[in-house]
């Protein structure tokens, strides 16, 4: 009879950890779903300003072409240097960026670090088109 309550006993301890260890998972994947969401949310406010952007590069591009001061001309090239790394910035997240198995123990780092990519690239684009978020 012990040994029959010994293996109910060790049963449920078995039972209690495995639940333990799905609730954290669970509570650890809606975490990341809901940083992911947030990732999602700055990406889709920015992406529809990347037309301003390009079209602010070409008129800075243009203004070039009327610039006879070589520091002027120099400083507006940096600028434009400036557009063209906040856009290479965006199609480079946009590409190497992969939504993770949420069930993988590294998924919320990987999507906080993700936030924190597409929170630099739209700033980058704010900054540029002069607009705030």
């Amino acid at each position: 009879m012990n040994k029959n309550i010994s293996m109910k006993a060790n049963y449920l301890v078995g039972l209690f950890v495995l639940f333990i260890i799905t609730a954290c998972s669970r509570t650890d994947a809606e975490e990341a779903k809901k940083v992911e969401r947030d990732v999602f949310a700055i990406h889709d406010s920015v992406m529809p300003k990347m037309g301003a952007l390009l079209a602010k590069r070409k008129q800075v591009v243009s203004y070039m072409d009327s610039v006879k001061n070589k520091q002027m001309f120099d400083s507006l090239q940096q600028v434009v240097a400036l557009f063209d790394k906040a856009d290479k910035d965006m199609m480079h997240w946009m590409h190497t960026y992969k939504s993770p198995n949420y069930k993988s123990d590294t998924a919320l780092v990987y999507l906080q670090r993700e936030l924190i990519a597409i929170k630099k690239v739209a700033d980058q684009i704010y900054f540029l088109i002069g607009k705030k978020p």
